[in-house]
């Protein structure tokens, strides 16, 4: 006999743990379209919260920074994370 289960599980404390993450494509912060890359580890955390690290290359320089944010679900169960990325100088910048 299999059991089934009924019903989403998308909530804030359903998401825990560290993953891996790649991305690749292009990007238009020049305004022209670039080759751009990234590889990061992210921290689900309990409640909402998510940090971890993230490297990129932006045609070809490379930046790695720490990362803290939000996270959220939406009523589809879709996740929507928003980063916001410590930089060197110690600017922040929000990606979403």
């Amino acid at each position: 006999m299999v059991a089934s289960a009924s019903g989403a599980v998308c909530g804030a404390n359903d998401l825990s743990g560290g993953y891996g993450f790649r991305l690749s494509g292009t990007n238009t912060i020049s305004e022209s379209p670039k080759p751009a890359a990234a590889v990061g580890r992210i921290v689900f955390e309990a409640g909402g919260e998510v940090s971890g690290t993230s490297s990129v290359n932006f045609d070809g320089l490379f930046l790695g920074n720490p990362v803290r944010g939000k996270y959220t679900f939406k009523t589809d169960c879709s996740l929507e994370f928003e980063l916001r990325i410590h930089l060197e100088d110690g600017s922040i910048s929000a990606v979403r």
